[in-house]
């Protein structure tokens, strides 16, 4: 069951939205619905959405600064507007579709369709820990809990891996962020992604970095220090 959020500023287009989920969608479970930012951030944070449907002009025009509230994002999203103007954006940030107005059932199933095929295609990746990533010679399996550690080489990114193997694949940092688990990976900065299961320490110092296993420092973005430092938290065998 996909627990959804719409986030609108018309009530009418709230309700339309809502309608033609319960009437034709039955693998959606409607868990709130919001008219501003503010509310969907409280619904977000009690109820834990799979999916949020955004008004791109909620707050005037304020969907995408609410969008980047978030240091990692917990849910996919599909961003609704009354024209085209911000399309390319919002697939910049990683949305699985946009919609234009007037609603109907097409363009929401549409939708949901897309976010299915991508639920069961994490599902298949999480069960047997193997993602294909694009490289510039074709496509490599990798299994994820080699990775060690992402750095960005703009516009890809640096896989080092296990017995000091390096893969460049054709992703930036943060769509390879989307891309893995973000329950075992962390984007400790703009341009790194750790794997968890490799930290070796964290260190006040300097600011604050990390230590991977293979040796590599990596530096803590203060902006993200909060939220890594509540994720260490839980792991007691760091000792931190």
């Amino acid at each position: 069951m996909i627990k959804t959020l719409i986030i609108e500023n018309d009530s009418n287009n709230s309700n339309l939205i809502s309608t033609i989920l319960e009437e034709y969608i039955h693998e959606v479970k409607i868990v709130g619905k919001a008219d501003s930012v503010d509310n969907g951030i409280k619904i977000i944070a009690e109820c834990q959405p799979d999916l949020v449907f955004l008004d791109a002009h909620i707050d005037s025009d304020n969907g995408f600064h609410f969008l980047d509230s978030f240091i990692e994002r917990p849910f996919l999203l599909i961003i609704t507007s009354i024209n085209e103007k911000y399309a390319i954006k919002a697939f910049e940030y990683d949305a699985i579709d946009y919609i234009i107005k007037p609603y109907n059932p097409q363009k929401i199933k549409r939708g949901i369709k897309k976010v299915l095929n991508i639920k069961e295609l994490l599902t298949k990746i999480n069960l047997n820990s193997k993602v294909s990533l694009r490289t510039d010679n074709g496509i490599n399996i990798i299994d994820y809990n080699e990775i060690i550690y992402a750095s960005s080489d703009k516009p890809y990114s640096k896989l080092h891996m296990a017995n000091d193997r390096c893969i460049l694949i054709s992703k930036t940092i943060k769509q390879l962020s989307a891309t893995l688990p973000q329950r075992q990976f962390f984007r400790l900065h703009s341009s790194y992604l750790i794997n968890m299961n490799k930290l070796e320490k964290y260190t006040k110092e300097d600011g604050g970095y990390v230590v991977m296993t293979c040796g590599t420092p990596i530096p803590l973005a203060r902006r993200r220090k909060i939220d890594f430092l509540n994720l260490i938290s839980k792991k007691s065998t760091l000792g931190i």
